[in-house]
Order: C-alpha cells, then sequence, then structure tokens
C-alpha cells in the first residue's frame, strides 16, 4: 500500500458534504423514513424501537389487539435497529435546541454517511495499490455520479448498508490473500466480521451479499492441500456463524424481518412472473434501472473485463451474484411493489453501487487519453445531472399524478380481491415506457423557482452559499494536494484551509436550521399548532404522555416538540363526526365510540406516566362535534388544565388517577341555589400531596331543581387568610357537564385536579368549592355544613401540603 495522505480524504468529505448541502431536502418523502425516525424518537427517549407517532395507523380489530411484552400498545418496529440507534444521537441533540427543527437534524445523517463511503471508496483503491488520482476520481464519480447523492438526502437505511458492505467487500478481499501467505491478519477478519454484523443489522437483506464473500473467500484449488490448516480455521469459523446465524433466526430474537419462517414463508408463495419483472426492471426499465440512475457504472462493465483478464474474476463475479439475487429476492417478497414505491432509480440496489464502483478501478486507471477522459467525464456528469433531475422535482407529484391518471392504484386495494385485475404496480407503463417515466415527468416539470430543496421552500440561501463556499476551499485543497503529489508529513497550510471549510460548513448547517425554524412543509397552514407546540415545550414534563387526536398535527410535533415525554397518535375515534356523514360508529357507549386501540393505549398510559396530555382539534363550541377522547379522559381521569392557541389547538392536562364510581366516600348535604345538590366527593390520593402535584377531587353532583343556567365550577385552595393559594375554574365534567340538561335527582360525576404551586409552603389549607355565573363570576349562595356565608363556598376538606 502506498503512503496514506490523510489531507485528501477529509478534503474529499468536506467537498461533498457541502454539495450534499446543496441539495439537502431536510424531510420525509416516504413512509420509511416516517418509521424508521419514530423508532429513533422512542430509541432516544424511552430506550425502546415502539412506533407511537403512527399508532394512528393500527388495524387490529378490537379483540385482536397486541401489546408487547410489557402490556404497552405501540406499534412494533418495522425496520432493523442499527439505522435508528444511530438517528438516536440526533434525536437527543435535535430536543435540546429549541430553534432548530429535530426532523430537520436527523436528516442530516445519510449526507455524512454518504460521504463517508466516498471516502471508503478511496482509501480502499489506495489499499489495492491505486494512485491518489485514481482513488479521487473513483470516490467522486461515485459521490457526485451515481444514485447514492440522491438517496444521501433521505433518511433510508440504503446508505448504511452500502457503506458497511462495501468494507465487508473490502475486507474479504483482503483476508483471501490468506491464501497465498498463509498468515491471517485477525484485525481484517474482525473488521470483516463487525461489517457484516452491523450490515445485518441495518438489512437483513445483507444476507443475500454472503454468497459474494464466500466467492471472495474461496480458496485457489492450488493451496488447497497446502494450506489444510488455514483452510479448516475457515470452514470451522463460517460453520460456526451459520449455526448461529441459525439459531437467530429460527427464535426470532430480532423481530419479524429477522424471522426464518418470514424467508420460508416467502420461498413457498413466490409468484414468478414478478421475479422476471424484478430482475429485468432492475436493469432495464425506464422506471428502475441500475445502469440508467447511476451511469457511471457503465464504466464498470468494461473494468470488470479488465478485472478478469488480471485474474480478478473474484472481484467482479462476487457482486454479479448478489445483484442477481437481490433483483431475484425482491420479486419474490415484494412482487407487485417490487420496485419500492416512492423513489428515484433503484433504492434496493443502492448498497451494491459503492462495490460495483470497485469494477471501474481498472478503467479509472486507463483514462490515459482524451477520448477516454471525456467519455468516462461523460458518464459521471450524465450520473450528476440524472440525481439533480430527480432531486429538482418533488417525487411525491410523480407518483400522485399516476395515481390520479390510474396508472397505480392504492395500496388497499393491492393486496384485496382485485390485486390480479386493476390493483398491480408490476408491468405497468410507468416502468417501462419513456411517456410515463419518472425522467420524462421530471423534465416536463421542471420549475428552477420551485425546486425540492430546502433551500428553495424557505427561501433562504445563505446557508447554500456558504456550502458552496466551504465546498469550493476543500476542493482547491484537494486540487493543490494532489498537484503536489503530497506523502504523508502534514501540511499546516492544508490544515488550516480543511478547518476553515469545515467551520464554514457548520456554519452555513446551522444558518440552514435556524432558516428551516418555521418550514411550511411542517407547519402548512397549522400555525396555530405550531404556537401550541411551542407553548407544550415549556409545560409537559419528561414522564408525560401527549396523545395527538388529528394525525396533520403529526408532523409539527415529530419536528418541533422537544421534552422527552411520550407522543402517540391516535387513530380516530369511530364515534367522532368527520364530515357530512356523521360518525362511523352510532353506539351510547362511550368506549365504542373511542375506539378499542385508544382506550387501551389511554388506560395503559395513565398507569405508566405522570400526566395524561390531550391535543384536541376541536372545541366545546363545535356543536357537531362528540370529542369522545376528551370526554373518556373527563369521565375516567381528571383535567388539571388547558392550554389553547385556537379553538382547533388545545391542550387538556389529565391526572392520570382513575376516578370513583357508585356512591362517594365523602358524604356531604350542600345546596347551591335553588335546588343543585352536592351529595359528597372522593380524594383518590387523601388529604396529602406534594406541592407541586394535582389534587384530584371528584365532586357528586344531585340536581334537586331544574336548574336555568350551565354554570361553572370554581376548587380552591385557601390560606388560613382565605387567600387563595391554588384555584381551578371551569366547566363540571370537562366541559361536558351542561348543568341545564342534567336529569333530576340523579347523580353526576364530576372530576377535577387542582394544581398545587410548585412553591407553596408546606403546612394545611383548606379545600373550598363554588358555583358561579361565568359571564359576571357571581355566585350562587350555599346552604348547608362547612358553608362560609360571606364568600358562598363550601369549605371541603383540610388539605396537607408536603415537599
Amino acid at each position: 500500500m502506498k503512503p496514506f495522505n490523510t489531507v485528501i480524504p477529509a478534503a474529499l468529505f468536506l467537498l461533498l458534504m457541502g454539495h450534499y448541502l446543496l441539495t439537502y431536502r431536510g424531510w420525509p418523502m416516504s413512509g420509511d423514513e416516517v418509521f424508521l425516525y419514530d423508532s429513533a424518537v422512542s430509541l432516544a427517549r424511552r430506550g425502546t424501537l415502539d412506533r407511537v407517532y403512527e399508532y394512528n395507523t393500527i388495524v387490529q380489530p378490537p379483540n385482536q389487539l397486541r401489546p408487547g411484552v410489557d402490556g404497552a400498545p405501540w406499534l412494533p418496529p418495522v425496520q432493523e435497529p442499527l439505522m435508528p440507534a444511530l438517528v438516536a444521537p440526533l434525536v437527543w441533540i435535535g430536543q435540546a435546541l429549541p430553534e432548530v427543527g429535530t426532523m430537520h437534524l436527523a436528516w442530516l445523517l445519510n449526507l455524512a454517511i454518504t460521504a463517508l463511503t466516498a471516502v471508503s471508496l478511496y482509501a480502499i483503491a489506495r489499499w489495492w495499490g491505486c494512485s491518489v488520482i485514481v482513488g479521487v476520481v473513483l470516490a467522486l464519480a461515485f459521490g457526485l455520479g451515481s444514485n447514492a447523492w440522491f438517496y444521501s438526502r433521505l433518511l433510508f437505511r440504503e446508505p448504511l448498508n452500502a457503506f458497511l458492505l462495501l468494507w465487508a467487500f473490502a475486507f474479504a478481499v483482503a483476508l483471501s490473500h490468506s491464501w497465498k501467505t498463509g498468515k491471517v491478519d485477525w484485525r481484517i477478519v474482525l473488521g470483516l466480521i463487525v461489517s457484516i454484523i452491523l450490515a445485518f443489522l441495518t438489512k437483513v437483506a445483507s444476507l443475500l451479499f454472503l454468497p459474494a464473500l464466500v466467492i471472495v473467500l474461496l480458496p485457489p484449488l492450488s493451496v488447497v492441500k497446502t494450506r489444510r490448516q488455514l483452510l479448516l480455521g475457515f470452514v470451522l469459523g463460517g460453520g460456526i456463524a451459520f449455526v448461529l446465524l441459525f439459531i437467530i433466526m429460527s427464535n426470532g430474537l430480532l423481530g419479524a424481518r429477522y424471522s426464518l419462517s418470514t424467508w420460508t414463508y416467502r420461498l413457498a408463495t413466490i409468484q414468478w412472473a414478478y421475479v422476471l419483472e424484478s430482475v429485468l426492471g432492475y436493469q432495464i426499465s425506464f422506471g428502475r434501472s441500475l445502469w440508467l440512475y447511476s451511469p457511471v457504472l457503465l464504466a464498470g462493465i468494461v473494468g470488470a473485463f479488465l478485472w478478469i483478464g488480471q485474474g480478478g474474476w473474484r472481484v467482479v463475479i462476487g457482486p454479479l451474484v448478489s445483484l442477481l439475487l437481490l433483483s431475484v429476492w425482491y420479486g419474490i417478497t415484494l412482487t407487485v411493489d417490487w420496485l419500492g414505491g416512492w423513489g428515484w432509480g433503484p433504492r434496493y440496489l443502492l448498497p451494491l453501487i459503492p462495490v460495483l464502483m470497485l469494477w471501474t478501478l481498472p478503467a479509472i486507471a486507463r483514462l490515459t487519453t482524451p477520448l477516454r477522459r471525456l467519455a468516462f467525464g461523460g458518464l459521471v456528469i450524465l450520473g450528476a445531472a440524472v440525481q439533480l433531475l430527480g432531486m429538482a422535482v418533488p417525487i411525491s407529484n410523480y407518483f400522485t399524478d399516476l395515481f390520479r391518471s390510474g396508472k397505480i392504484y392504492d395500496y388497499a386495494l393491492v393486496y384485496s380481491d382485485r390485486a390480479g385485475v386493476d390493483a398491480q404496480w408490476g408491468w405497468m407503463d410507468a416502468t417501462w415506457t419513456w411517456q410515463w417515466s419518472p425522467q420524462r415527468y421530471h423534465l416536463t416539470r421542471l420549475d428552477f423557482a420551485h425546486l425540492d430543496f430546502a433551500w428553495a421552500v424557505v427561501d433562504h440561501w445563505i446557508a447554500p452559499l456558504l456550502a458552496l463556499a466551504g465546498a469550493g476551499l476543500a476542493g482547491w485543497v484537494l486540487w493543490y494536494e494532489i498537484r503536489a503529489n503530497t506523502q504523508v508529513r502534514p501540511y499546516r497550510r492544508a490544515l488550516v484551509l480543511l478547518i476553515t471549510s469545515a467551520l464554514i460548513w457548520l456554519a452555513a448547517t446551522a444558518a440552514g436550521l435556524w432558516a428551516l425554524r418555521n418550514d411550511p412543509r411542517v407547519i402548512g397552514e397549522w400555525n396555530d399548532v405550531a404556537a401550541l407546540v411551542e407553548a407544550l415545550n415549556e409545560r409537559v414534563e419528561d414522564d408525560a404522555a401527549v396523545f395527538i387526536d388529528r394525525h396533520l398535527y403529526t408532523p409539527i410535533f415529530m419536528n418541533f416538540f422537544k421534552p422527552p415525554a411520550l407522543v402517540a397518535t391516535l387513530p380516530y375515534a369511530p364515534g367522532e363526526s368527520y364530515g357530512p356523514e356523521g360518525p362511523a360508529v352510532v353506539s351510547d357507549v362511550l368506549e365504542v365510540q373511542v375506539g378499542a386501540a385508544t382506550v387501551y393505549a389511554l388506560d395503559w398510559s395513565a398507569e405508566h406516566y405522570h400526566d395524561l396530555w390531550l391535543i384536541a382539534s376541536t372545541s366545546p363550541f363545535e356543536a357537531d362535534k362528540r370529542r369522545p377522547i376528551e370526554r373518556y379522559l373527563a369521565e375516567h381521569y381528571f383535567p388539571v388544565e388547558e392550554i389553547s392557541t385556537s379553538s382547533r389547538a388545545r391542550a387538556i392536562r389529565f391526572a392520570p388517577v382513575r376516578a370513583s364510581e357508585g356512591q362517594p366516600e365523602q358524604p356531604a348535604s350542600v345546596v347551591f341555589g335553588d335546588g343543585l345538590n352536592m351529595i359528597g366527593y372522593d380524594l383518590p390520593l387523601g388529604d396529602t400531596i406534594a406541592a407541586g402535584e394535582a389534587l384530584p377531587v371528584s365532586l357528586v353532583w344531585q340536581p334537586q331543581a331544574p336548574l336555568d343556567f350551565d354554570y361553572n365550577i370554581g376548587l380552591y385552595l385557601l390560606h388560613p387568610d382565605g387567600t387563595h393559594a391554588a384555584q381551578r375554574d371551569g366547566q363540571p365534567q370537562g366541559t361536558f357537564g351542561q348543568m341545564t340538561r342534567w336529569p333530576l335527582n340523579q347523580p353526576q360525576r364530576d372530576n377535577h385536579a387542582l394544581l398545587i404551586p410548585p412553591d407553596l409552603p408546606p403546612g394545611d389549607y383548606r379545600l373550598a368549592l363554588a358555583v358561579y355565573q361565568w359571564e359576571n363570576q357571581t355566585r350562587l349562595p350555599a346552604l348547608g355544613a362547612g358553608i362560609d356565608p360571606a364568600s358562598d363556598q363550601a369549605i371541603l376538606a383540610i388539605i396537607t401540603i408536603r415537599q
């Protein structure tokens, strides 16, 4: 291996990071990204991979709810664990930065991973004895001329998988040299093992890359007899690895994706038409051709023949076998969806692109004539143009128009009875014809005034200009180092310039993230919801559970909500009216109106969290709304406070104490006005409570005469001199208790929680109750035991406050 200059890979990394920041998107394109981010947030906040933001997508019938091992209702992870584990630290950082969107920060990850993959190609080229210029050309051709650039701005697993498989392949090639030398470098063995394990934890489909590694590691026939001990070691090691893998997959220890039964089921239900389409589609279709979306790989075909001529046939055959296996496998497992839904090019084959780029090494080394350089450079430029075309127009536009034109159908139909008739993605015009191809669509919709870049959305160009300056500086350092033909010794000027480039990139990133704090793609028309989230960031405690009743609010919480509390989006309540057609389920049973999945989630969370918050998208002033979720919480738990920025952006806090039923434990006989009788109350937590906590009080009313007004209830904690130490005012029964509609002589439970100030001194305080008109604050006269006639309030109990 030739001397390794650390300045060059650093310059390469910063050059590519600057370019990637220019086209940064900072927002999900696909549901797969949301799945991954949801698991990452759970990992950062609670140490699990559960999906809670997407709880609204639960589809199990009420009698088939499948809680986790600890009874948690949340959805299990969809994807493998390594990528969420890498995103989780960015979530931690995002939670600590009030002016930065957490999702915006997380979407920077693949920029760095893709740039590191390009630098790895440079390092491997130098490891294999190639010149500096060959390694640099290889890295830049991959980083700017392949499909990797497009996917660098999306939060998929494939960029990380590509990085790990590249190093697994490089370690395997290095280890194969042991057959000739008879010596094994255990650092390389460890590198191979770690790389393939991490790749397996990133995408289970990495197993299909194992044949490529086996082909590379196969011993030459000439040394089989002479290196028997070494051969035995390889066979024994491979056998142990196979047994461990079989045990893990047989027991499903890592989830359904790793379950052996999943793989065997797929193999037992092969639909060969989709397998054929997948194999051909990944090679020659307009929609998903590997070679069309990464045309620089065409130079690798020439390089493959050169590799074979040099005796490096394993470097060619191994990746070729994996390419075939992956193409076949996605046709088997995904059938009609073999192309992978929304994307630009063959996302599922992205992990092979860095390895296939190694085919181009002999071709790059032979770029000795202007014509060859022009041809190779043309492929790189064409590849860069293809990526820019895909990034300039929102991918969602293309697939939305396909749906509207009847070229593709909703996923709900794909696996229905009509799946064989008209719900197929396969063999469709959009995959195979130029007229409906993604490239033609983007060319005809290209609008430089509305690019699909984050900076165009917020009309902010400081970040890309700084990124361009940093990239230019790193590029100058790279050019200078190549021309100077430097060796290992450091150069102060280069290091200073590299540090300056890195600082410029950081400044560009910081400026960009700050500019995106009001990202219209996230907030849209929901400025009131964004204001509510900002208020909740100052109010919600870490050990709270927050429930969103409208999924349109979820992106704002995913990006801007900062406390490490649980945040879950609830399914739409079947008993709510969402339009002229009315509720989906008409029932007098509140639990049926709410829905079994929501009831279970609320009750389970009440047992595990200190506070419950409901983000309500409706208000008591909308006569056509039933608000069953809010009503369920008001009847079974204790309303504490409400934060509201509009009638459709309300946050209601509940104390998660189960409300009493039946007769009150503390009987009373107090009459307010002309027949509103308070017959008793309950203190579920007793009469002693710590400062800063919420005191639940469950009142029981029984009207003796018709009431002519919907009165408010006031609960007060009084100092010895009668002044208020704490108070709660509001309508009874969490705004659902309209007194004018209460039937006579029937008890009415009314739950309230009085929030005790955290700085209230310890001591004994009186708990008082009053009923008043909310229009003029006039209190109803109170008669009975414990009445303070001067203030028309009933003294219910003595409450002891402790620290």
